[in-house]
């Protein structure tokens, strides 16, 4: 158990290193099993290249044609779009990243989650006796003041996302699904169930659910925006 929380922290101590500059992170991010990174280089490329190609085509076509003053803003026009769309889904696929990102320093520090269970469910009492913070996490504990503290050498943004995961965790909710007897006669067990409730939840309501998908319509629309404004307004 020491021997994997010595390597957690290991890995952690490379990946705050890494992260701490987007460039860096973008660069350095494969080498750490991070495919958002490739993903995101990809992304930024793809779309920048694809619309470049549309504009360069459409530019031939409308000098090379009657098209006139109005084919130079149909091109501004492709222009603005390409920029839009290629903006957008960089954004997107770096907010991806992110989140990849988050859900790795998450899975290396299922240590320090496990000490917040043990944390709560020493706390049980007052959680569960205060309906209206019986949701809230923050019953137990100051969960601004334990991120804040227990990962202070991550960057701000993923200790923000942190601070808001944990502050919508429902534990009063998972607390009222262990038994009472437990969290008064065997703390650690308790508290290694609630820990196996928050990891689920987190993981099935925040590192289950963004998807890639965005990345093939958005890549379609755009095309058939491009496409249909060199067809029907260029060419025709």
């Amino acid at each position: 158990m020491e021997q994997n929380q010595i390597e957690q922290e290991q890995g952690s101590q490379e990946l705050y290193s890494i992260i701490k500059t987007p460039w860096r992170l973008i660069k350095e991010g494969g080498k750490i099993g991070l495919n958002s990174a490739g993903r995101f280089l990809k992304t930024a490329v793809g779309f920048g290249l694809m619309n470049m190609i549309l504009l360069i085509y459409a530019i031939v076509r409308a000098f090379g044609s009657n098209a006139g003053g109005m084919g130079i803003l149909w091109v501004f026009l492709m222009l603005i779009i390409g920029v839009v769309f290629t903006v957008f889904s960089t954004w997107w696929a770096y907010r991806l990243l992110l989140v990849d990102v988050f859900e790795m320093i998450y899975k290396r520090s299922s240590h320090l989650f496990m000490k917040l269970a043990e944390k709560v469910v020493e706390r049980a009492d007052k959680v569960m006796k205060n309906d209206k913070a019986s949701k809230s996490l923050n019953a137990a504990v100051n969960v601004t003041d334990w991120v804040n503290s227990t990962f202070e050498k991550l960057p701000w943004v993923f200790r923000k996302m942190m601070i808001g995961i944990l502050k919508v965790l429902p534990i009063g909710q998972m607390l009222g699904s262990i038994d009472k007897e437990l969290i008064k006669t065997n703390k650690p067990a308790a508290s290694a169930k609630l820990y196996s409730r928050m990891d689920a939840y987190i993981n099935e309501k925040f590192f289950e659910t963004h998807r890639t998908i965005i990345f093939g319509v958005l890549a379609l629309v755009n095309l058939a925006a491009q496409a249909a404004i060199i067809y029907f307004k260029i060419l025709g």
